[in-house]
């Protein structure tokens, strides 16, 4: 059997930098993308339950349009606010401004 010969190594921790300039970055761009997707949800939204109480300005279809995606446009508008706390919990938003 051969001789093993054990070597030492100092092998140094490593910590996580948040501070590092790509990551950073990707902060703030995901920060954009997510807080403009919740605004325009909002605002799709609004203008739906507008639709809604106006009985589809006037028009038969545009009702009917509203009445059939309503459903969506809150499920969109749920997951987004959902994504964005869970987002902002644990990264923090940073619209580098």
């Amino acid at each position: 059997m051969p001789n093993l010969h054990t070597l030492a190594v100092d092998i140094p921790d490593v910590q996580f930098d948040p501070s590092t300039p790509g990551l950073t970055g990707l902060v703030q761009i995901a920060s954009w993308v997510l807080s403009i997707g919740l605004v325009l949800g909002l605002l799709f939204l609004i203008i739906a339950l507008i639709g809604m109480a106006t009985r589809g300005f006037g028009n038969e279809r545009v009702q009917g349009f509203i009445g059939d995606h309503i459903l969506r446009v809150f499920l969109v508008v749920g997951l987004l606010t959902s994504v964005n706390a869970i987002f902002g919990i644990f990264v923090g938003f940073d619209w580098g401004l």
